[in-house]
């Protein structure tokens, strides 16, 4: 299992004046994660999967905040 978590750490999305620059920084950022994720997905088979019921992992409703790096 893998996390990819990713920030920039001087923008404030409570500050209305950096939202193109936040939104521009963010699809950037979306548009290289896609670029390296979809192909490995395309690769995934559903079927393959066997879950670990030990391992406790829930993430519906994850807060980002609570994953580490």
């Amino acid at each position: 299992m893998s996390y990819v978590y990713l920030h920039e750490r001087n923008m404030n999305p409570l500050v209305r004046e950096q939202w193109p620059e936040q939104h521009m920084w963010l699809c950037e950022k979306l548009e290289a994660f896609k670029k390296v994720l979809a192909p490995r997905v395309k690769k995934l088979n559903a079927s393959d999967y066997v879950a670990d019921e030990q391992d406790g992992h829930n993430f519906v409703g994850v807060n980002p905040t609570d994953i580490e790096n």
